[in-house]
């Protein structure tokens, strides 16, 4: 969490009582999209992997999720992620030897420099729907 911390803790209800739900704060949320990938993974260590979701792309559902995990469990690639329209997207899978390239982002950056640079060793969910990868920034968006 960063902006309205509380507002989206409030906003996610009972899942939070789950005890595989761990709700890392980023104080520094206010940086950039690179500064909440470092929090989470220091969180996330000693993990193997982590998948990354943005919170703004709510067509990205379980199944899609099951989909590019089976994808980069069934490969030896650094990177999973799904193809749509031509473009690499969400959710995406990114490989413990990768974190130490997320933590040297610029402030601002998200992984995409990290994802493009390891394009060679990413197993990619061929064909998946566009619908699935669209930002969500405000309540028209949806319509």
């Amino acid at each position: 969490t960063g902006h309205e911390a509380e507002s989206v803790c409030g906003a996610a209800g009972d899942a939070l009582d789950d005890p595989r739900v761990t709700v890392v704060h980023n104080p520094r949320a206010g940086d950039g999209m690179s500064s909440s990938l470092r929090a989470g993974l220091a969180a996330a260590a000693p993990a193997d992997a982590v998948m990354i979701f943005l919170a703004d792309m709510p067509r990205v559902d379980a199944p899609l999720a099951r989909a590019v995990v089976h994808r980069y469990a069934s490969s030896a690639a650094r990177v999973a992620a799904p193809l749509a329209d031509g473009r690499t997207g969400h959710p995406v899978i990114l490989r413990s030897d990768l974190f130490p390239a997320i933590e040297r982002l610029d402030v601002d950056a998200g992984a995409r420099r990290v994802i493009d640079e390891n394009r060679g060793r990413t197993a990619l969910l061929q064909d998946v729907d566009p619908a699935t990868q669209q930002d969500v920034d405000v309540p028209a968006d949806l319509q």
